[in-house]
């Protein structure tokens, strides 16, 4: 009886399970087909080649805004849901109570009410496309199936509002913002040393090791005029160093909360490359861009890929779900690239707060108090108080943020009351206002006098044009204070008035670069300048090594070979993976490991020893690639994953904190001079490589020696017989696609995908690892390109362009769910194919029409009459034939 009763529930899943995809599939958008529609702004059409991704085309800017709406709204509808909600606050309405906590972090950061805002400072005409996006969203669920995330979550969608894209678009801009001082102050209350602080988190270019690359060198900042010898002078602070405490002992629930919010979007430090050459150094004498942003991998992917084109007028790129503008595209006359700036554009200041008043230059001043409704499904409303100063949000229930803004929420939090300023905070910003500027621009020039002192995130913007131009240019607004270094320093005492910014850089002192003599420009979220200027912007960001690299490969071969470059030589740099730090590094651990005979004094199993033997002379003959196909960047990166571990073990017991400054800029640059310094004195750093209540003499050798004792742990388990295939690269430097919130149930199997991956957090191809998640992950990738983007302006038909899944994430699709990975991963890429609507060779998957159902009629009403006059035409015809 009961194995009748399983089978017919098993049997009653599969019917529903059944019924549900028919009921779906056949709700999903046609092949082909006329939508009418009442508007008054023309016609428009979005119709998909056979790699699925869309391209508009309309009759006027509100149409192309229309139906980009319906056309993305039809791929990544729960997508753009979910990152509203998780920028509004209100992630609880369709999550639960598991949510709260990050939605009350949200509401905390205000994205929604300052979205209110800047909405409320737009123009009416930016209003009415912001409006004209948002109905094409809505009208998609209207006319097909909402998708099946509704109903596995029981949910359904909301109304979309043109304020949900301006707060997805502050959302992403903050979290792509940058700022170490909590860092600085969480560190410094553990290690309690002010100069290792700084070697940690190196802001002075005279910290950084021999791979300092800035994107302008003093002799390009007189060039560009904007050289002045030591304009940048970091002043003595007027008060002690504050060893602030904090609050540790929820520790791992906030931890649990950067995990969930790692589900819905990146947390990872944002990061990227971008490059573009004179058309004097490319093979058909115009110039070529390259641009590939780096986040963490999410199915589907973070960006979403279209062309806009209204009346030839077009753009082909990289959008936000849920945002009607391009972060990375090309356009008939221009291209553009975006990175991570990095540029500190965030402050942190403790408050001092009695009742409802904070004290600010001897007065005690009203805070401004708002409350905010989190719904939560199948429990009762909860009402927070949300508490600001002039500064900005105190953050009394986001926390204070363990390094820069983009890497979690809350890893530890101080006792103090803690406010932030972010120069997004302004209620005006022309992000609209820039694209459509952008559709029209002839060349850089126009692009530069069109960002002069408005409103941005964080970011840099690689450009070149059809005229030979090619640029680099800042896009942020750079807090003016009074002290350059101030904001970097620490968290900031917010009573005094001295930290105050003195309104915003004007844009004439931004490093902006264009047509410089080398030929070439880049970015990859480091240093910008040396402390030569007077902007401060990028001066105190450590280098990376991604930028050393791309210079070395650019100058080699632009100035060494002298070679006319074209896109094949863009995509063999994209996929470089070679590791600059790597290079420095192991050398310099194998000969601690191989003097004073420190292998055998610190192995004790010497049954280990010959496979460790042959393991170090794999590490000799390293040509420091990290492809799959090798063994040594698995010894190398479960040699760094130890390494790291050990490091402060005494002094910072939580794991993943001990390992969260591993991932900062600037950290391996400490790596490289901490390891010199061991192998010339063995005792050197002695008391931060201890373990246990016992000192250890020279503790530092024996943690690197112990390195090789874990790799052969990690490899070969007890039991087991070492193969060179058991260390392969591949099989352990995985990328894994999550589809949330699914990801954490049975659904994953439908839902998620992995694949092997290359690289490293250095290299141009990156595949970072976090070592503070090694213990769950592993060697796994955390960081990895999402999209990747190359324009010719000399070859059309040679611009290509893709994202690492699929343009679409609706599951029951046929085809566009991950269909562009291989593509991606394999640098083949896809064609843009810009302005094709009436190519033939172009196959088309589906074409969807929006005709405005007013001009429908009129049709229809001239095509009668045409008819009618044709028929009355024959009947002329015929009785003129009898006569």
């Amino acid at each position: 009886m009961l194995k009748t009763l399983l089978y017919a529930q098993l049997f009653l899943v599969c019917l529903g399970i059944g019924y549900l995809v028919i009921f779906i599939t056949q709700n999903l958008p046609g092949l082909h087909g006329v939508i009418h529609v009442n508007r008054s702004s023309g016609n428009g059409t979005a119709y998909r080649l056979l790699d699925g991704i869309p391209h508009v085309h309309a009759d006027s800017l509100d149409m192309s805004f229309y139906t980009l709406g319906f056309a993305m709204s039809s791929d990544r509808i729960f997508q753009m849901d979910k990152l509203r909600r998780l920028a509004q606050g209100r992630l609880s309405e369709i999550l639960g109570e598991p949510a709260v906590n990050v939605d009350k972090a949200m509401r905390n950061y205000g994205f929604e009410h300052f979205a209110k805002m800047i909405y409320m400072n737009m123009d009416n005409k930016t209003k009415g496309y912001l409006q004209d996006f948002s109905d094409g969203i809505n009208d998609y669920p209207h006319y097909f199936s909402e998708g099946i995330e509704y109903w596995v979550l029981g949910t359904k969608f909301d109304k979309w509002k043109p304020e949900d894209s301006i707060s997805i678009y502050t959302f992403m801009s903050f979290f792509l913002s940058e700022s170490n001082e909590v860092t600085r102050d969480y560190y410094f209350s553990k290690l309690q040393d002010e100069d290792l602080i700084e070697e940690l988190l190196p802001m002075h270019p005279d910290k950084e090791s021999e791979i300092s690359t800035p994107v302008f060198t003093d002799e390009e900042l007189k060039e560009f005029k904007l050289y002045k010898k030591n304009a940048i002078k970091e002043k003595a602070r007027s008060e002690k160093r504050k060893l602030f405490e904090f609050i540790e002992d929820n520790l791992q629930g906030e931890l649990d909360l950067v995990e969930e919010i790692r589900k819905i979007y990146s947390t990872g430090t944002g990061a990227s490359n971008c490059w573009a050459i004179s058309g004097e150094h490319t093979k058909n004498g115009k110039p070529l861009l390259v641009n590939d942003p780096h986040l963490d991998p999410s199915i589907p992917s973070h960006f979403y890929l279209a062309e806009l084109n209204v009346n030839d007028e077009y753009a082909i790129g990289a959008l936000l779900p849920g945002v009607p503008i391009f972060v990375s595209a090309r356009t008939k006359n221009i291209a553009f690239g975006v990175t991570t700036l990095n540029a500190d554009n965030v402050d942190y200041f403790e408050e001092k707060i009695k009742g409802d008043k904070y004290l600010f230059k001897g007065k005690w001043e009203p805070l401004e108090v708002r409350e905010e409704v989190i719904n939560i499904k199948g429990k009762d409303p909860i009402t927070i108080l949300v508490r600001s100063t002039h500064h900005g949000p105190v953050l009394d229930h986001a926390g204070s943020v363990v390094g820069s803004v983009d890497s979690a929420f809350l890893h530890a939090k101080t006792k103090d009351p803690v406010s932030i300023s972010w120069s997004g905070y302004q209620y005006e910003n022309h992000f609209i206002d820039e694209f459509i500027d952008i559709l029209k621009f002839k060349d850089m020039n126009q692009v530069l006098k069109s960002l002069k002192n408005k409103n941005g995130g964080s970011f840099g913007l690689c450009g070149a044009d059809s005229s030979g131009n090619i640029a680099f240019v800042p896009h942020v607004r750079y807090p003016k204070r009074m002290d350059k270094f101030a904001g970097e320093k620490g968290i900031k005492p917010g009573w005094t008035g001295k930290y105050e910014w003195q309104g915003f850089e004007d844009f004439s002192k931004y490093p902006v670069m264009i047509n410089p003599k080398k030929g070439y420009v880049f970015a990859a979220n480091g240093r910008i300048t040396s402390l030569n200027t007077e902007s401060g912007i990028g001066s105190t960001n450590p280098s990376t090594a991604r930028a050393a690299r791309i210079n070395e490969m650019l100058h080699d071969l632009i100035h060494v070979q002298r070679k006319k470059v074209d896109i094949n030589d863009m995509k063999t740099m994209l996929n470089d993976t070679v590791d600059i730090f790597a290079k420095l590094k192991t050398p310099l651990l194998l000969k601690i490991v191989e003097q004073d005979g420190n292998l055998e004094k610190y192995i004790e199993d010497k049954s280990r020893l010959p496979q460790i033997k042959e393991w170090i002379d794999q590490l000799k003959s390293w040509n420091y690639r990290f492809d799959q196909d090798l063994t040594q960047p698995t010894l190398f990166s479960l040699w760094e994953a130890y390494l790291f571990d050990n490091m402060f073990k005494r002094q910072i017991t939580n794991p993943k904190l001990r390992n969260f400054v591993s991932k900062k800029y600037g950290h391996d640059d400490f790596i490289v001079k901490f390891l010199e310094e061991v192998s010339q004195n063995p005792s050197h750093f002695s008391k931060y490589c201890q373990s246990g209540t016992k000192d250890v003499k020279n503790a530092c050798v024996k943690v690197v020696v112990g390195g090789l004792n874990f790799i052969y742990e990690y490899l070969v388990p007890a039991g087991t017989r070492f193969e060179d295939q058991d260390a392969l690269f591949g099989k352990w430097h995985t990328v894994q696609y999550n589809y949330a919130p699914f990801t954490n149930s049975f659904l994953r199997y439908f839902f998620d995908r992995s694949d092997s991956d290359s690289g490293s957090k250095h290299t141009i191809n990156v595949g970072s690892i976090y070592y503070e998640d090694f213990a769950e992950k592993g060697l796994q990738s955390s960081h990895t390109p999402i999209y990747r983007m190359v324009v010719d302006f000399g070859k059309d038909e040679d611009n290509q362009f893709c994202i690492e899944t699929g343009a679409s994430e609706n599951i029951l699709g046929k085809y566009f769910y991950y269909n562009l990975h291989d593509a991606h991963m394999s640098m083949e890429l896809v064609p843009m194919n810009f302005n094709s609507l009436n190519t033939s060779h172009n196959k088309r998957y589906s074409t969807i029409r929006f005709i405005y159902k007013d001009w429908y009629d009129q049709e229809e009403e001239r095509l009668r009459l045409l008819e009618e006059n044709k028929m009355n035409q024959t009947s002329t015809d015929t009785k003129t034939d009898d006569l």
